[in-house]
C-alpha cells in the first residue's frame, strides 16, 4: 500500500534549494526517527547542485517519501504551500533542508499535539550548529500560550524548522502569503495568535539548527524592514493595541534589523530574553 492511500501520523514537509552539503545528514535524522509513521515531502526548489541526485535515491529506496522538483525557484512560500497541499496528514512538521532533528522529534511533538488538542502549533527549542556541525549556540522560546500572545508582536513565537502544527489551522487562516515571503513565518504566527489560535514550545532542544553563510540567519538587513511592514500589517488588521514598551521594542528590532548581522541579532535576542524573562 502507498503512502497516498493512508493517512499518516505525520507530514514531514521539506523545501531545499541546493542543500547537497547538508541534505543526506537532514533527510537521515527524519529517517531514524523513534516515530516512524510518517510521510516525508521533499521539494527541490530547482537545484543546480547533486540535491536532486541524493532526494531521488532516497525516495527510490523508502515509499514514505514524495519527491516533488520546480524547474524553475518558485521561492519558500510557494514550497511551503505546495508541501501543504501534498500532504495527507493532519500534523504537518517542518523542516528544513539543512538542519537536524533529534530522533524524538516528531515523537514527542505529535504526542504533545495528542495530548493538548487546544494548541495549534508547537515548537521547540534548539541547539545552534555551525557547517561542521559544531554546537555554535542556543535558542529558547517562551512555553505558556497566554505569555506567548501577549509577547507574539515583537518576539517571534516559535522557530519555524521546529514546528508541528495542524493542517486545518493553517489552512483555515490561508496558509503562507506570498506577500510577506520573507517573514512568511512570523506573519503567520501572528495571524494564528490574533485570530485566537494557541501556541506553545516543548522546553527540549528537538531540533540542530544550522548557521552557514547561506542561511536565512545571513538575509540581508533590508528585509528587517520588511518585517517591521508586515508587524504594521498584523497589528492593523487586528486592531491589536500595544504597550508603550511593544512600541518600542518594535521599532527596537527594526532598528536592530538594519544595523547588526545575523549573529549580532541572535546574541540581542538573548540579551532580551534575559532582561525580560530572565531566561539565559
Amino acid at each position: 500500500m502507498s503512502v497516498s492511500e493512508i493517512s499518516p501520523k505525520v507530514s514531514v514537509i521539506t523545501a531545499f534549494l541546493n542543500a547537497e552539503a547538508f541534505l543526506v545528514e537532514a533527510i537521515e535524522s527524519i529517517l531514524n526517527q523513534t516515530l516512524q509513521d510518517f510521510e516525508f515531502i521533499l521539494i527541490d526548489d530547482g537545484s543546480t547542485d547533486r540535491s536532486e541526485e541524493i532526494a531521488k535515491r532516497y525516495a527510490s529506496q523508502d515509499a514514505r517519501i514524495i519527491y516533488q522538483r520546480n524547474e524553475k525557484r518558485m521561492g519558500k512560500v510557494y514550497n511551503l504551500n505546495l508541501g501543504i497541499a501534498l500532504s495527507h496528514a493532519e500534523l504537518l512538521a517542518i523542516f528544513d533542508g539543512d538542519d537536524v532533528s533529534e530522533p524524538t522529534r516528531l515523537e514527542k511533538e505529535y504526542n504533545f499535539l495528542t495530548l493538548h488538542p487546544e494548541i495549534a502549533i508547537v515548537g521547540s527549542f534548539v541547539k545552534i550548529i555551525n557547517a561542521q556541525g559544531e554546537i555554535i549556540g542556543e535558542r529558547t522560546k517562551l512555553t505558556d500560550p497566554q505569555k506567548i500572545f501577549q509577547t507574539a508582536v515583537v518576539y517571534s513565537p516559535v522557530l519555524q524548522p521546529s514546528v508541528m502544527y495542524r493542517k486545518s489551522a493553517i489552512l483555515a487562516l490561508g496558509a503562507y502569503r506570498e506577500e510577506f515571503a520573507h517573514g512568511q513565518d512570523l506573519d503567520l504566527w501572528l495571524r494564528a495568535t490574533y485570530s485566537g489560535y494557541k501556541l506553545s514550545n516543548i522546553p527540549e532542544y528537538l531540533l540542530r539548527y544550522r548557521y552557514h553563510q547561506h542561511s536565512t540567519a545571513h538575509s540581508s538587513t533590508s528585509n528587517a524592514v520588511r518585517d517591521f511592514q508586515m508587524r504594521k500589517s498584523i497589528i492593523r488588521d487586528f486592531g491589536v493595541k500595544l504597550s508603550a514598551k511593544q512600541v518600542f521594542l518594535v521599532y527596537a528590532q527594526l532598528m536592530v534589523g538594519v544595523c547588526f548581522s545575523g549573529r549580532q541579532r541572535q546574541f540581542l535576542e538573548g540579551l532580551y530574553k534575559k532582561i525580560f524573562y530572565g531566561k539565559k
